[in-house]
């Protein structure tokens, strides 16, 4: 029977265990971009599946008055007024 040893580990991680902690940390920021986008329903859905989703939810559209939207208008013009 085969038990690893804490340095093992430490020594040598595993190549999955390092792309799955690249994949949690990218959607922990994706998530984060989501939130900061406004959009939280699909931020609660970034919190279940512990930010794997946050990779997708990224991409979406900001709302018009969420905090990505205000500080990526910065330095817009307003536009056209309806």
């Amino acid at each position: 029977m085969f038990l690893a040893q804490a340095s093992d580990f430490v020594v040598a991680p595993s190549a999955l265990l390092l792309l799955y902690t690249l994949l949690v940390l990218t959607g922990v920021v994706g998530s984060a971009i989501t939130a900061a986008k406004g959009r939280w329903g699909w931020f609660v859905l970034d919190l279940l599946t512990l930010g794997l989703a946050g990779n997708l939810t990224a991409f979406l559209a900001a709302r018009p008055q969420s905090f990505w939207a205000r500080h990526r208008r910065k330095g817009q013009s307003p536009g056209p007024r309806t």
